[in-house]
């Protein structure tokens, strides 16, 4: 029996059409769910629940928080997606004590804020107004010296309980807070300091001065309580201040005290002119060797 061509054709347009009303049906259940999505994300973001309450700051022990708030300048009603991390880093970054920071949202109503400061390490005295200013490792100048008075490294705390940081003489330049003290390998002086601080070097708590190269003895160093001066040169300075350790041992077992310690030598040895050693007991104790590295030269 032959099929009706016209009923055939009837019955796929039917079924095309059923087909086509399932799938608009299923889009607009989808755009629906979508737009209801949206909306209700958008209530939600937009809601007190997201308002920035908390603001946790961490790190700081130099500069008060109330300082740290008034620089983030972040206002009093804004929500948390509304806040760029970056730019508060920025705002920041922009003070003298800070040294690194990171600032990062906590959902749903926090920021926290982690401070890493400048901490000062020694006082560089200006030859020129007579002040003298604390400055870090990196040689920025953070604030005048007695504003941070018994502020440093805790190494270098004294007997008494204070923190007693190194001078830094020679250096003469007309900087304020916040600029770079400038000169002959300062920046790697203080940092070849600061790292020995930190590998709490025995020698560290009696330094007293820091003075600038005026000659070809290059930077120089001073001990409270010892006559002789250290001569570090003009370079390799956390290499040279390695060896004070061994030769200190050395000068204190032997009770010897002198006019200088030369470490500018680096391969030959460390070159020391002792003050109360006549020359033949020096030449018995020069055959001896007190520590890899360390060779005492001639008086």
């Amino acid at each position: 029996m032959a099929r009706n061509p016209a009923k055939r054709r009837s019955s796929i347009a039917r079924q095309r059409l059923n087909n086509c009303g399932r799938w608009l049906l299923r889009f607009a259940s989808l755009a629906l769910i979508a737009f209801s999505g949206m909306n209700l994300a958008d209530t939600a973001l937009n809601s007190e629940m997201f308002m920035v309450r908390d603001v946790v700051v961490e790190g700081n022990c130099l500069i008060e928080e109330d300082v740290i708030l008034q620089a983030l300048d972040i206002p009093s009603v804004v929500h948390l997606w509304e806040v760029d991390p970056s730019l508060l880093e920025v705002r920041l970054l922009a003070m003298t004590g800070i040294k690194n920071v990171r600032v990062k949202r906590i959902f749903p109503q926090s920021l926290a804020v982690e401070i890493e400061e400048r901490m000062p390490l020694a006082d560089w005295h200006n030859p020129e107004n007579q002040k003298c200013y604390a400055v870090d490792e990196d040689g920025v100048i953070l604030a005048e010296a007695d504003l941070l008075d018994g502020m440093g490294p805790d190494f270098l705390r004294r007997a008494d309980g204070r923190i007693q940081r190194p001078g830094i003489f020679g250096l003469k330049g007309n900087w304020q807070a916040g600029d770079h003290l400038e000169g002959s390998h300062v920046e790697g002086i203080l940092k070849a300091v600061s790292l020995a601080c930190m590998q709490q070097s025995a020698w560290m708590r009696s330094l007293v001065e820091i003075r600038a190269p005026i000659d070809s003895r290059g930077w120089i160093l001073r001990l409270a309580g010892r006559e002789g001066e250290i001569r570090l040169g003009e370079g390799l300075f956390s290499e040279r201040l390695g060896r004070l350790g061994p030769v200190y041992g050395f000068l204190k077992r032997e009770r010897i005290a002198t006019e200088y310690v030369d470490l500018r030598f680096d391969q030959q040895g460390v070159l020391i002119r002792p003050i109360n050693c006549d020359p033949s007991r020096w030449v018995r104790l020069a055959g001896k060797n007190p520590g890899p590295g360390f060779f005492p030269g001639s008086v």
